[in-house]
């Protein structure tokens, strides 16, 4: 067994999800997935831009809820299209999360987003 970040002798726990999200013909920011894992947590994943249109500029926010009810972005990171990598991220919480999109010019229809994201609870 390695040990963790506060070094106790036990594995993080890993819960992984993936799937595909439709974001729709709009230029507004939508949510891809919430992320209600309980306790301490390092969040990583993935967003594949590879359907859009070459050169929209999407941007990805991360946020916390911070009071129980309300959210706030704490992050946010752009993408072009056709010239970015993959979009990734990767961020701590112990608070309920949710990632967004939202892209800068509209497609003409529903664009299918493959994601994934993988928590690791400490």
């Amino acid at each position: 067994m390695t040990q963790d970040d506060y070094g106790s002798r036990r594995r993080p726990a890993l819960v992984e999800s993936s799937g595909t999200y439709s974001y729709p013909a709009v230029n507004t920011e939508q949510t891809v997935f919430d992320d209600t894992t309980p306790g301490y947590r390092r969040i990583q994943g993935a967003l594949d831009f590879t359907n859009y249109t070459a050169a929209r500029v999407i941007t990805i926010r991360i946020k916390e809820e911070i009071d129980g009810t309300n959210l706030r972005t704490v992050d946010e990171l752009d993408y072009t299209v056709g010239t970015d990598p993959m979009a990734k991220f990767d961020f701590h919480t112990r608070r309920d999360a949710r990632v967004t999109m939202q892209i800068d010019i509209a497609e003409a229809g529903a664009t299918n987003t493959p994601w994934y994201r993988t928590a690791e609870v400490k």
